[in-house]
């Protein structure tokens, strides 16, 4: 063969062979590798070359669960729920429980309360005073002849306390009730709220004045934001001046019983002189009826004392949002009372707020605002006494 031809020949073998490596390099995709190389893209690899998870975010995993719940086949399909989740500990921001409210009067938990202010002049006998005290009579002997039948002794006097379950994404908190609280006309929300009104009913604890009162309602007048204050005998006796201006201002005053005992460690007997007590106090001193609430102190309840405090007349209330402000010596901060609130608001919510908390007043001007600016509205717990709740 002539020298031409063989290195002809040469160069057509090379062009064959390019071609056929530039064709395996275009189709590699159809060559998959047998093995990985540790480091680049193995699970145990380096923190330069990592694998991305594949375990989804709390609010992916919400997400996902709702859109395509995936039940095994031995069970039954169900509604998907926020609480429905396998492997809680994954997920510990989507929810907690909220331990029950701790607070206390007196010396022992609050050494500095202020002297009692002086009374203000109030009229020997007010228009309709004879009304309420007759209904007050005829409620006093209804309950006497109950008491003397043994109808309350024959209820579960069981103490419960009232806790809850925080839920986030603006989910309605969790129920922690022992029993069905609405068959004694008690709840912590409005549960039939429509997504197109969305509201929020303040609620205020007094148990005792700590200087803060004036400031909170000069922030929920300039809001137009009603409320309610639940007060004791020695709010109403020490600031008689600030439960009148509650009234004259639009809002809801209820009973927080007259000395804030433990309920279910009192008897019937005593229960309705706490509870009517209260509410006679409170009419002498502002010439006002007390509005028909009651939130029983630190949340304690039973199935007699819910009984007898439907018996009364009065709707119990308990709540949905709630966190440590009533210790005026340990305060969690404007911040985390912010902060609490745009994480957990939700529709129809029913937070607890005290009187006492320089935290709470320093941050209500804010909250008030997140809320508006988030579309809810004020509302009146008259709504819910109305029987728009089950």
């Amino acid at each position: 063969m002539k020298r031409t031809e063989k290195t002809g020949w040469i160069i057509v073998h090379i062009i064959c062979v390019c071609i056929l490596a530039f064709c395996v390099w275009k189709n590699r995709e159809l060559f998959p590798e047998t093995s990985v190389t540790a480091g680049e893209h193995d699970v145990e690899g380096e923190e330069d070359s990592p694998v991305p998870t594949l375990i989804p975010s709390p609010t992916e995993y919400i997400e996902q669960k709702e859109l395509s719940p995936t039940p095994k086949p031995t069970e039954s399909v169900t509604a998907p729920e926020l609480t429905d989740i396998p492997e809680p500990t994954k997920f510990p921001d989507l929810e907690e429980a909220a331990d029950p409210i701790k607070d206390k009067m007196g010396e022992e938990l609050f050494p500095g309360t202020p002297a009692p202010a002086p009374q203000t002049d109030t009229v020997d006998k007010l228009e309709g005073e004879g009304d309420l005290e007759k209904r007050h009579a005829e409620l006093r002997a209804e309950i006497d002849k109950k008491i003397a039948q043994g109808v309350y002794e024959e209820l579960d006097n069981k103490q419960y306390d009232w806790w809850f379950i925080r839920k986030k994404k603006q989910v309605p908190s969790g129920s922690g009730e022992a029993f069905d609280i609405s068959l004694y006309d008690a709840f912590y929300l409005n549960k039939n709220v429509s997504d197109e009104d969305k509201v929020i009913y303040l609620t205020f604890d007094c148990g005792y004045e700590n200087g803060f009162t004036p400031q909170i309602l000069d922030t929920l007048a300039a809001h137009n934001a009603k409320a309610m204050f639940f007060v004791t005998e020695a709010f109403i006796e020490s600031r008689p001046d600030y439960v009148t201006r509650m009234k004259e201002e639009g809002h809801l005053v209820g009973n927080h019983t007259l000395s804030h005992p433990i309920m279910p460690k009192k008897d019937a007997a005593t229960l309705m002189d706490e509870i009517l007590g209260c509410a006679e106090l409170f009419y002498e001193t502002t010439g006002y009826e007390m509005d028909p609430f009651l939130r029983p102190p630190t949340g304690a309840y039973s199935k007699r004392t819910l009984q007898l405090t439907k018996d009364l007349g009065y709707t119990t209330v308990f709540w949905s949002i709630a966190y440590k402000d009533y210790d005026p010596n340990n305060q969690p901060g404007k911040d985390y009372v912010t902060d609490h609130f745009k994480t957990y608001y939700h529709n129809g919510a029913i937070p607890l707020i005290h009187n006492i908390s320089k935290s709470n007043t320093e941050a209500l001007d804010e909250v008030l605002t997140m809320l508006e600016e988030a579309g809810y509205r004020f509302g009146s717990l008259m709504e819910l006494r109305k029987g728009n709740v089950d």
